[in-house]
């Protein structure tokens, strides 16, 4: 059977032992105006050459890999 738990006595125990925090009218005017102003918003247009960066990198990479692997064809051929 589990141990039943007076929070009663925990509560009374944090109430006299912590603190309530105070925070300064300053911090809660600027957050209060940070809150309700918008934000201003600022879109990046994307560059083209953005876009075509994995394309032409995806090109290149299997430029590479039909001539190593054309290489490795060879190579083997040639030894046999």
């Amino acid at each position: 059977m589990p141990q039943q738990v007076n929070y009663g006595v925990l509560e009374e125990e944090l109430m006299f032992s912590l603190n309530p925090v105070e925070p300064r009218q300053e911090f809660i005017s600027r957050l209060k105006q940070r809150l309700l102003t918008p934000a201003s918003v600022k879109l990046e247009v994307p560059s083209r050459i953005r876009q075509l960066f994995p394309a032409i990198a995806g090109i290149f990479g299997g430029i590479i890999l039909i001539w190593a692997f054309k290489r490795m064809v060879d190579y083997l051929s040639n030894r046999f």
